[in-house]
Formats: C-alpha cells, sequence, structure tokens
C-alpha cells in the first residue's frame, strides 16, 4: 500500500472516530445531577459545638446568711432529728427540725438573749416566716410568705427587714420618733432603759443626718441610718453583728426593701 493511501485511511479513521464520540455525547439522556449528601445535623454544624441550654437562674435575694440559709434548707431531705445552733456562734442562733423525713420548721433567735425572734414553717404554698417585734418569745405580730422566689406579706411588704427585725420593730419606731427631738450636734443614747441604743447626728446643725443603733448593747453597732435631704431613709445593716455592714435598705412606706 502506498504511504499516501495508507495516510488518507488513518485520517478517515480519526474524524470517523471522532464523529461518533460527538454523537454519543449529544444523544445522553439529561439526567440532574444528584443532589448532595445531606451531612448529619452535628457534622453540619460544623465548627460550632452543641451549647446546653442554661439553667434557670435563682433569684438573688439580698437577705443576711441566716436567712438565705433557712430558704435553702427548709424543705430538703433532713439525715437527722434536729440542727442546733446550725451557723455557730458567731452570728444568729438557728435551730432547724427535721418533721416527715424533712426540714419542715426553725427558729431563729438573732441576738443570743434566749429568746426565739422568729419561727419559720415549710406550707404548702411555700416557707411562712413568722417575727416577734417586741422580741418577747411569745407574740408573734409579723409575718411574711416566701413563694415563687419572693417575700410576701403584711402591708404587701416585698421582704420582712433584712437585719432580723421586722418592719415597725420597736428600735425602728424609736429612731423614727427621736427625728421629732430638737436638732443639736449629737444626741447619745437616746433611748436609754431600752434593750437597743441609739445615738443620733447632725452634721450641718439644721437636721438630723445620721443615727446608730445598737440592738442588743454589746457596744457593736449593728446598723448605721442616713437621713437625706429629700426625705428618703437609708440604714445599712451588720447582719451578724460584727460591724461589717454589707447589706442597704431604703425604706418605702412602712417597710424595709433592699437598695
Amino acid at each position: 500500500m502506498k504511504y499516501k493511501t495508507f495516510r488518507n485511511l488513518v485520517l478517515s479513521g480519526v474524524v470517523l472516530f471522532g464523529g461518533g464520540l460527538v454523537y454519543s455525547w449529544a444523544a445522553r439522556p439529561n439526567v440532574p445531577p444528584s443532589p448532595p449528601q445531606l451531612l448529619d445535623e452535628q457534622t453540619a454544624q460544623g465548627a460550632a459545638p452543641r451549647v446546653e441550654e442554661p439553667a434557670e437562674p435563682v433569684a438573688e435575694t439580698h437577705e443576711p446568711p441566716a436567712v438565705r440559709f433557712l430558704l435553702s434548707t427548709l424543705g430538703q431531705p433532713a439525715r437527722s432529728d434536729k440542727l442546733k445552733d446550725a451557723l455557730g456562734r458567731s452570728g444568729p442562733k438557728v435551730n432547724v427540725y427535721n418533721e416527715g423525713g424533712i426540714w419542715a420548721r426553725a427558729k431563729v433567735d438573732l441576738d443570743r438573749d434566749d429568746k426565739w425572734d422568729e419561727k419559720w414553717n415549710v406550707e404548702a404554698a411555700g416557707l411562712k416566716r413568722r417575727v416577734s417585734s417586741a422580741d418577747d418569745d411569745q407574740t408573734y405580730d409579723q409575718e411574711a410568705f416566701w413563694h415563687d422566689g419572693a417575700w410576701t406579706g403584711q402591708a404587701g411588704a416585698p421582704s420582712v427587714q433584712a437585719a432580723g427585725k421586722a418592719p415597725g420593730a420597736a428600735a425602728d419606731l424609736a429612731v423614727l420618733g427621736l427625728l421629732k427631738q430638737p436638732v443639736k450636734p449629737t444626741l447619745k443614747d437616746a433611748a436609754r432603759g431600752q434593750p437597743y441604743k441609739i445615738n443620733l447626728y447632725s452634721d450641718g446643725g439644721t437636721r438630723w443626718t445620721r443615727a446608730k443603733v445598737d440592738l442588743d448593747r454589746d457596744e457593736k453597732w449593728d446598723e448605721k441610718w442616713t437621713f437625706k435631704s429629700d426625705g428618703r431613709i437609708e440604714k445599712q445593716i451588720a447582719p451578724t453583728d460584727d460591724e461589717r455592714y454589707d447589706q442597704t435598705l431604703v425604706r418605702k412606706g412602712n417597710v424595709w426593701v433592699p437598695k
């Protein structure tokens, strides 16, 4: 076979083969592309880790340690008959009692004078707190109820006074009554003869501006009052009777509320 003839045959074969490929491509069925494979939920989230929903925060309370202890203890399972002086001797005396397998009631002696100032009970709707404003261990004339993270009680009070004395307690009434006394630089032991000691002060000489209260005459000031020029009354409290004032209350009407 001549070279020229062989070359022509080869070229014809290439052309026919290429045409066949083009025809096959054009005649292929129109199949839609397959969807991408779905990833599982954890892979689809990529680098973003799954975050647990935070627990519902516990309502913050502005109560002193003894009250916070009782709020967290009463109603819980009890493993002994009684917790006696549960917080130690550095603060109020707190006894907690087991009834029916839970811590069901408590007594509080705020000033360790062997008279129970408060009695607490677990009830169906929450915690009931009774306070003896006269500190006589007999007459519990103030009540408050802890329910859904808040106090309700007499006169709609949001909280019993956090110092441990109920609104309208004798020392409170004495301080408020002494504001009517003639103003002078200092009025010392203005409630002489009472179980509490009160000093009044005038910083400018025109009105009473401050007061200090020693509820149990142990030579430690339990409360420091401030009388604002706009009529507001605030007081700082040392709930553990150590002259460390870590709580401030504001008087609204006839009750004290946290500042």
